[in-house]
């Protein structure tokens, strides 16, 4: 059977009238509803667990749109002069609040009511863009007491975009006390959100705090192990979940400044969640004090003053705590530094560190010497097996439009092509060099030679 355009039509008017006059939520609806959660979540079955979150995020859209953000729903010019309402807010924002402040109201109340207002630092352009939702958007998505202090996220709507910012203080902190631990950001609705904070940089532990969906599961990456063959062992370790949060505390040797790759989330079908990872300011590789500020590698051959010292001094720490070592686990090393061409306007700096399973790893910093703003490039080489010290190794090694070499001994090294061709020549100053290199890689050898050409070793040409 089918109805007329104009049944239709006096059908849908007759079912917009009746909802216009529902009665509005309850005050306490955002209490109600998260006490039921949390009732329903000690008391549920696995076989029901599906269908009662589905009901709690359900009972939560009007929590959000009613109660929390006390704002109107918006509404958009539609055909024939009817309106549309936007979708309700999903993911996090969706979900009631977390973490062991849950139930003080009042604290969360005075938390979301808080501006962002990020102070902008020296280094940043003073017209940076930061996300602001409106106040009344703003609903607090996390807030606990853990190791660190006392840490909430926040979360905010501007239009139809997510943002969030973290808030971090010290232990029973009030909302006033609460400061903003970063700069605030933008995400997606199913994205994980994630921080990493320490109560000072003095501290033993820094605390992982990762905010997920129920379900979810959460792995922290150990920092990764090069064994004495020289292959690397990257292994990882489960954290506990509840209610899709995950509060854990890392020892400061395992802690990784890079900003992802060290926790992964997984819903419960294993598909992997998108994560947004930051370190609380605390943590920034410029707040002072930084571990990775201090760290001077040796300088057996006296190229030093040949250096960026800002950027190789950057470049080791940072290489330490990616394996979470210290100085004298590893022993960083200056090899060689020099020009990579001139045409390219480059310049090289080839480092390298004995593990404690006695292997060795390089990397090679490059970088345009009159563009320090353009930053710094890392490349790094596959380690090589125990049983060679890191000064007795030749490494070779081509980037850009040059050639980085390391040799025990030798006033020369040439490059040799698979049929025995010298394709390049270049002079050696206490077993390293540095010269321009334009010539094929692959199946490409290098060898040392001494002052009457003889050939004291030779090793494959690694990089690009």
């Amino acid at each position: 059977m089918t109805i007329s355009d104009s049944e239709l039509e006096a059908g849908l008017r007759d079912l917009r009238s009746r909802a216009d006059v529902i009665a509005p939520p309850p005050a306490d609806l955002a209490r109600r509803t998260r006490e039921r959660y949390r009732a329903q979540r000690r008391s549920r079955t696995a076989l029901a667990a599906g269908g009662l979150v589905a009901l709690v995020v359900f009972v939560g859209v009007p929590v959000v749109a009613s109660t929390l953000a006390d704002a109107p729903r918006g509404e958009v010019a539609g055909p024939a002069g009817r309106t549309v309402v936007p979708s309700p807010p999903t993911g996090l924002y969706a979900l009631p609040t977390r973490g062991s402040l849950a139930d003080d109201d009042e604290w969360l109340g005075e938390l979301a009511a808080v501006d962002w207002d990020p102070v902008i630092p020296d280094g940043y352009p003073a017209d940076l863009e930061v996300p602001d939702p409106p106040v009344d958007t703003h609903r607090v998505a996390y807030a606990g007491d853990v190791t660190s202090g006392r840490v909430a996220l926040v979360l905010g709507m501007a239009g139809n975009t997510y943002a969030y910012a973290w808030f971090t203080g010290p232990a029973g902190a009030d909302a006033d006390e609460m400061v903003l631990a970063t700069f605030p950001s933008q995400a997606g609705p199913d994205t994980v959100l994630a921080l990493r904070d320490a109560a000072d940089l003095s501290a033993p532990t820094v605390t992982l705090v990762v905010v997920a969906e129920e379900g979810d599961s959460v792995e922290v990456g150990l920092t990764p192990v090069v064994e004495a063959d020289g292959t690397v062992r990257s292994d990882s370790l489960p954290v506990d979940v509840e209610d899709g949060v995950a509060e854990v505390d890392l020892d400061v040797h395992a802690y990784l400044m890079s900003l992802g790759g060290d926790v992964r989330v997984r819903t419960g079908a294993g598909t992997d969640r998108p994560l947004q990872l930051a370190d609380s300011e605390r943590l920034s590789p410029g707040a002072p004090g930084s571990r990775h500020d201090e760290v001077a590698a040796l300088d057996p051959r006296g190229l030093a003053d040949r250096t960026w010292a800002q950027a190789s001094l950057w470049s080791t720490g940072s290489e330490l705590s990616a394996y979470g070592l210290v100085f004298e686990d590893a022993r960083p090393t200056l090899l060689a530094a020099g020009p990579l061409g001139s045409r390219v306007n480059q310049y090289g700096e080839l480092y390298g560190m004995t593990h404690p399973s006695g292997a060795t790893s390089t990397w090679l910093i490059t970088y345009a010497p009159d563009r320090p703003d353009a930053g710094v490039t890392t490349m790094h080489f596959e380690p090589a097996p125990a049983g060679t010290a890191l000064l007795d190794r030749v490494i070779a090694v081509q980037a850009m439009a040059g050639i980085l070499i390391s040799a025990p001994s030798g006033v020369a090294a040439e490059v040799v092509d698979g049929s025995g061709t010298v394709l390049a020549t270049m002079p050696l100053e206490r077993g390293a060099g540095a010269a321009p290199y334009a010539g094929p890689g692959v199946g490409v050898t290098v060898r040392i030679l001494d002052a009457d050409g003889d050939v004291l070793a030779e090793a494959p040409l690694e990089g690009q």
